[in-house]
């Protein structure tokens, strides 16, 4: 046991080797268009790669809620977890059509 621990005490004594040169990065121009329904589209282009991936995010929760609904997120998913007198928590999580 005590040879483990000095040659551990060796390992950590020894330097770090000295940082690279750091490499050029270059950020894909983003393009954002406002539709007419109001949905935002950004696109960033890539033609170097044979892919195309698409996210849709919506604004939800405390974070866009109605000064006078405050707290209405977070207590509606809080609920969800409890279930009803009908439904079972584990009920509404099988039953959802998210």
């Amino acid at each position: 046991i005590a040879l483990i621990s000095v040659s551990l005490s060796i390992f950590a004594q020894e330097k770090p080797p000295a940082p690279s040169a750091p490499r050029d990065v270059k950020i894909p121009l983003v393009q954002e268009k406002k539709l007419p329904n109001g949905l935002t589209v950004v696109v960033v282009e890539r033609n170097n790669l044979p892919l195309v991936t698409a996210q849709l995010m919506v604004k939800n929760g405390a974070g866009v809620e109605d000064g006078n609904l405050a707290g209405l997120a977070d207590t509606t998913v809080t609920m969800l977890t409890k279930g009803t007198k009908t439904r079972t928590a584990t009920k509404i999580a099988k039953n959802s059509n998210f």
